[in-house]
């Protein structure tokens, strides 16, 4: 089994311009100390082209964190590409990659978001909780409360959320609202009781 050494741990720690060129003509990066990595580029082009078995040190020497070149490695591994081991009895060390059966796939891209529609809330409950209070009022003769207050009642943020629901009750034909001049300035009378919400002073 062949292993493929990009760049020879000699070279590598060693301040040589032509060792350096040789390098980086391979497709490696001097990072400082004793370390040298595979640029990100090279480990895929070597991953992609690369048989079932054949071996490379894509890595040598005492490597920082931030490596992208490692970083691309142990990516390709974690998706089956390649198996990964470290050989410590060499100064400096050297990281070794090598290539599983798994046929090369492109990583797929990510698809474009797609905007999606507002969800629509689901007022059921609210409607249901709604009428129960109308109904509570109308065999009261409480006068009707604000739509914020109605809104703080039923969870809701706005009264403006109030009014539509009183919208889909009156379409329904469960309520008949009336305007009036004085507070509460309205009258919602229930459909099936024939009921209606008071008003301040009695006068409609």
């Amino acid at each position: 089994m062949a292993l493929q050494v990009h760049f020879e741990t000699s070279v590598a720690a060693n301040d040589d311009p032509a060792a350096t060129e040789l390098g980086e003509l391979l497709g490696f990066h001097r990072i400082g100390g004793d370390a040298a990595v595979m640029l990100p580029d090279a480990v895929t082009a070597w991953v992609r082209g690369a048989g079932n078995g054949t071996s490379i040190v894509y890595a040598v020497g005492h490597l920082p964190t931030w490596s992208k070149g490692p970083s691309a490695m142990r990516e390709l591994c974690a998706r089956g590409f390649v198996n990964l081991t470290c050989k410590r009895d060499v100064a400096p060390k050297q990281y070794i990659a090598q290539r599983t059966s798994k046929p090369w796939i492109e990583a797929a891209q990510a698809a474009p978001a797609r905007r999606t529609a507002r969800p629509v809330p689901c007022y059921a409950a609210h409607l249901a909780e709604l009428m129960m209070l109308i109904a509570e009022w109308s065999a009261a003769e409480t006068p009707m409360p604000t739509n914020s207050e109605i809104a703080g009642l039923l969870g809701l943020d706005r009264g403006v959320q109030v009014a539509y629901l009183l919208g889909v009750l009156d379409k329904a034909n469960q309520i008949r609202r009336r305007t009036i001049d004085g507070p509460p300035h309205r009258i919602i009378t229930v459909v099936k009781t024939g009921l209606s919400t008071g008003t301040y002073g009695g006068v409609a």
